[in-house]
């Protein structure tokens, strides 16, 4: 759930406290930016299963933690108008999360940047993605 923090101008700024995935919503009516840090895997959000080792599963479930955070938000996949992915060995899983992404932005896909990282905070984490989203909700 967002919580609405005070702040001394006149934007809106949204957190979700104590949240696996942090977001900030900030701006004013009819144009706020949303940004979702990184996000990465652990038991998948609605099964509460352990998530495979494979790159796409865990595409799969990276992009659909980012689209819930975003509809939380009050905006859609969309609305993302950038992408940071960081992958643990991009030779090994860019296609795969390339493909995934496809799925989740069937028209335009929003500029998107991969780095390959030594490790993340999970050993068994594959990848990292963080977005912004900009919206008029």
């Amino acid at each position: 759930m967002l919580r609405r923090l005070p702040i001394r101008s006149k934007a809106v700024v949204y957190t979700r406290p104590n949240a696996a995935v942090n977001a900030m919503k900030v701006g004013q009516p009819g144009h706020y930016t949303i940004y979702i840090s990184g996000v990465t895997v652990g038991r998948d959000w609605k099964s509460k299963a352990n998530v495979k080792e494979d790159a796409t599963a865990q595409a799969t479930q990276v992009f659909g933690k980012i689209q819930e955070v975003l509809a939380e938000a009050g905006a859609t996949m969309s609305d993302v108008v950038k992408i940071h992915m960081f992958l643990t060995n991009i030779e090994e899983t860019l296609q795969e999360v390339i493909s995934v992404r496809r799925q989740f932005f069937p028209g335009i896909v929003p500029p998107t940047t991969a780095v390959e990282v030594r490790r993340l905070a999970s050993p068994q984490c594959l990848m990292e993605i963080e977005v912004t989203a900009v919206t008029d909700r």
